[in-house]
């Protein structure tokens, strides 16, 4: 009798413990974003952005006005360009005239606000 007690005992030790193997993985995106503000009254400003690589992009600058200091800018598809992380040569360009022309360096899940 006391061998089955000693044998359940056991069995039951080693089959009650949560052993095994648990992953969890996690981080960033493999991606950065540059955002693009003005400080202009007027309502829109349509920009073309030129990259490096030779991609062009019509969007539109976010009035930097109607942001409150503190909060951060806001990302919407209309003044936001999502990139791979690492060095790229942006120029801006509004009505014919370049008004904005950097090397930038872009870190995996930056988001670079670029005020014109």
């Amino acid at each position: 009798m006391k061998k089955l007690f000693y044998i359940l005992v056991t069995a039951l030790i080693f089959t009650s413990c949560g052993v095994g193997n648990y992953s969890n993985s996690g981080g960033r995106a493999d991606e950065c974003q540059i955002s693009f503000t003005y400080s202009t009254d007027a309502k829109t400003m349509p920009i073309t952005v030129t990259l490096d690589d030779g991609s062009v992009y019509n969007i539109e600058a976010v009035n930097k006005v109607k942001f409150k200091n503190k909060k951060d800018i806001k990302k919407t598809a209309a003044n936001t360009i999502k990139l791979t992380p690492g060095t790229h040569e942006v120029k801006v360009t509004s009505n014919g005239q370049e008004i904005y022309s950097k090397k930038l360096f872009l870190s995996t899940g930056e988001n670079r606000v670029i005020e014109l």
